[in-house]
């Protein structure tokens, strides 16, 4: 199909639609809500010193936070941003689940790693999928 001009139209398909952010979000944050509560094993709090192990999940979560915040807003084609985004959610993903299976920490690490997650809220990747010249302010 083209347009009247008999340019062909933008390359849309390329582009990851807002329902495939929200639903990528959704779907993490449930895996491991579910994990968390199924899986968790049921074992009797013991008192285990902080050791590498929470130091490499906490390290995951501040990678995350960096990948939102610094990352994440430089990046104006949705194309590149998406892996990006699918990267930052898995690292605070990890981090939870890490804390889940291999940590005495393990209702901490699901809290820390939530947070790393919720972040990622997919509220931003409303301005990357805009055409330019919509909304309050045009870009252009």
């Amino acid at each position: 199909m083209s347009t009247p001009s008999g340019d062909a139209p933008p390359a849309t398909a390329a582009r990851p639609a807002l329902i495939v952010w929200w639903g990528v979000w959704l779907a993490m944050l449930a895996g491991v809500v579910v994990i968390h509560v199924v899986l968790l094993p049921r074992r009797a709090p013991a008192e285990q010193p902080w050791g590498l192990l929470e130091n490499i999940a906490c390290a995951q979560v501040a990678l995350s936070a960096i990948i939102r915040w610094l990352v994440l807003p430089r990046i104006k084609e949705p194309r590149r941003a998406f892996p990006i985004f699918i990267v930052g959610m898995a690292l605070a993903e990890g981090a939870a689940i890490l804390g889940t299976f291999l940590s005495a920490h393990a209702t901490e690490f699901f809290v820390l790693g939530m947070a790393g997650m919720m972040q990622f809220v997919p509220f931003f990747a409303a301005r990357l999928l805009a055409p330019p010249g919509t909304g309050l302010m045009p870009r252009g």
